[in-house]
């Protein structure tokens, strides 16, 4: 858990274009991660038997993935404007012509 905030630090004390927000961002995806890692491994380690819950939830994220896959969509492009810098929390976005 410390890593990551000392990872999120350091990203920013870099004075790199990342923004401080992704940073946070990033830090947090990857301190999820690791603690998920961690539980799984805890359950193996204790041998208690995960498939059955493992199939469920993939069979759960398939079936939200496809009802919201429009929303997805327009989010994961989101995601991937404002980390290749073409938009800035902040910016005012207009659509259509009015």
């Amino acid at each position: 858990m410390y890593y990551t905030h000392y990872l999120s630090e350091r990203i920013v004390a870099l004075k790199t274009v990342i923004q401080p927000a992704i940073a946070i961002n990033t830090a947090r995806n990857v301190k999820l991660i690791i603690l998920t890692t961690g539980v799984f491994v805890t359950f193996s380690i204790i041998e208690v038997d995960l498939g059955g819950l493992l199939v469920a939830a993939g069979f759960t994220g398939i079936v939200v993935g496809l009802a919201a896959q429009q929303t997805l969509s327009n989010l994961f492009s989101g995601l991937a404007m404002i980390y290749e810098g073409r938009l800035k929390p902040g910016d005012v976005v207009r659509i259509g012509s009015d």
